[in-house]
Parts: structure tokens; sequence; C-alpha cells
């Protein structure tokens, strides 16, 4: 949590601004690292405001980044 008002606050506002830049999609990828806190905590709040802005979120995980590459 951070002193905005959490990161489902600072997530709106991130995908708020990317729904201006790009008004017709409907779908977002995220990619973070599984079991990584931040990647965690990012995940929970799109995945809480996504629906509410019109977003579907699809989250792809990987355990490291070598996955990455390949």
């Amino acid at each position: 949590m951070n002193a905005l008002g959490g990161e489902e606050s600072v997530a709106q506002k991130r995908i708020s601004l990317l729904k201006q830049l790009v008004p017709d999609l409907t779908r977002l990828g995220m990619i973070y690292v599984e079991g990584g806190f931040v990647g965690d905590i990012e995940k929970d709040g799109l995945q809480k405001v996504a629906p509410q802005l019109g977003f579907d979120l699809v989250p792809y995980s990987v355990r490291n980044l070598d996955e990455l590459q390949g």
C-alpha cells in the first residue's frame, strides 16, 4: 500500500491513461515474477480495477527472467 490510497488507486490511474492512449483496447496482459511481493500486489490491484474500466486482465507468471528468453 502507498500514500496515494493503495495499489488499486495507482492501477486505476495507469489503466485510465492506457485507455486514453488505446481506446479500443479490451484485454491487458501482465508479466510478473511468480511469488514476488511487488508483482503479486500489482496483479491484485490490476485485477480489482480492470473490470471496472472495461478491461480483461490476462496475467502471465514467470519463475525467473530466464523464462522470458526463448
